[in-house]
């Protein structure tokens, strides 16, 4: 059991960011959002030490992450997710729109606990 879990998380360990992007794209076409997570974020740690992905693989990765927070209702990992991706491309407009969304979302919550 124990050497099983280990060669398991070696494997994780050597996997590309562009094949856990794929295995969470996966999951969030078929509307796995939370099982989509776990393998965006890692890609996500990933890019962040060493980029390999293109530019538009790389913008699939921040808003599908970032949608699957908030599909979730997991709003304020959503907002990071989409502060993180202006942080490093402030040019990209679809950032602004999903953490538009993502401040409504966020405020309906507010109003719904609220009454």
């Amino acid at each position: 059991m124990f050497a099983s879990r280990v060669r398991e998380s070696l494997t994780l360990c050597q996997r590309t960011s562009f094949e856990l992007l794929q295995q969470a794209s996966r999951l969030y076409l078929q509307h796995d959002y939370k099982g989509a997570i776990g393998p965006y974020s890692q890609a996500l740690e990933l890019e962040k030490v060493n980029a390999k992905l293109d530019k538009t693989l790389w913008y699939v990765l921040i808003d599908n992450l970032g949608m699957s927070y908030g599909i979730t209702r997991d709003l304020q990992e959503a907002k990071e997710t989409f502060d993180y991706g202006v942080s490093k491309d402030p040019t990209y407009p679809l950032f602004y729109y999903n953490l538009a969304c993502t401040y409504a979302e966020m405020n309906d919550v507010a109003m719904r606990a609220a009454i």
